[in-house]
């Protein structure tokens, strides 16, 4: 018998705290609604991440884009999602291998203009085993679009059995 030389690979990834976010129901339209879903994860197979923590900034993104309704204990027990412009989750933990996502529901300003507009986090940061982690920042784009406005009326309004009426659309 002989022996053989051998190479292992061995890929780390460069964060072991990951943040993704997304705009949902997108495009929305000035004065209506969208929603936010952020999805984080434990990439660390062996330890659990604790006091997790990012911000974001909406009104960086668009002036007058606020959240409300927002979830309870978003990330494990503890954890905290607070703020209207600039949301901020704090106390985050995950166990090896974890993930957790929510969604935030947002308010679009009536008097924002049809366009893109992108929205950044801060880095997520977390602790394992007393160290500090981190992960990059994120972006994600909302998209504002116009939407036609139709009313419709019946101008003839009563109209008797078997007669005839006006509707007028605009």
């Amino acid at each position: 018998a002989g022996t053989a030389p051998a190479t292992l690979n061995v890929f780390i990834p460069p964060d072991e705290l990951s943040l993704a976010k997304q705009f949902v129901g997108n495009p929305a339209a000035p004065g209506g609604t969208s929603q936010l879903k952020y999805t984080l994860r434990n990439l660390n197979r062996d330890h659990s991440i604790t006091g997790i923590s990012f911000t974001d900034d909406l009104n960086s993104a668009l002036s007058g884009l606020t959240a409300a309704g927002l979830p309870t204990a978003p990330c494990g027990a503890g954890s905290t999602l607070t703020g209207v412009s600039t949301l901020t989750l704090s106390g985050g933990s995950l166990g090896p291998g974890e993930s957790c996502e929510f969604t935030v529901d947002l308010s679009v300003p009536g008097a924002a203009a049809d366009g893109s507009y992108t929205s950044t986090t801060s880095a997520i940061s977390g602790t394992k085993n007393g160290g500090a982690v981190t992960g990059s920042a994120v972006s994600a784009s909302l998209f504002v679009k116009s939407v036609p406005q139709l009313s419709m009326a019946f101008i003839d309004s009563p109209v008797n059995q078997g007669g005839q009426t006006t509707l007028r659309c605009t």
